[in-house]
């Protein structure tokens, strides 16, 4: 998670990150629903409607607690990225799809 201004800097690296291996992503469990929430500034990740972490989950480049946790009021999202981090990437294939924003 970035921001303007650059508030969460770690060694002149910027931003905030959650990392967590899922097991929800299986051949055996094809679909998925991510979901994420903003309640008063405070980002929740919900894999099928249960929490897996909040943004005070996250974490700076090497690893201290972010400086600013919380989302600015009338934040935007422009980007989002998701990353397959096993050793066998070739052979898992992902497809993200359905893709809605709502205001909640």
């Amino acid at each position: 998670m970035h921001s303007s201004p650059r508030l969460n800097i770690e060694n002149n690296s910027e931003g905030t990150y959650f990392t967590s291996e899922r097991r929800e992503f299986t051949n055996n469990k094809p679909k998925v629903h991510v979901t994420f929430k903003v309640n008063d500034g405070e980002l929740k990740l919900m894999i099928n409607e249960k929490q897996v972490a909040a943004s005070g989950d996250m974490k700076m480049t090497y690893g201290k607690p972010c400086i600013s946790c919380n989302l600015p009021v009338n934040t935007k999202f422009n980007t989002m990225n998701w990353k397959n981090t096993t050793s066998d990437y070739e052979n898992v294939n992902v497809y993200v799809s359905n893709i809605r924003i709502t205001k909640g």
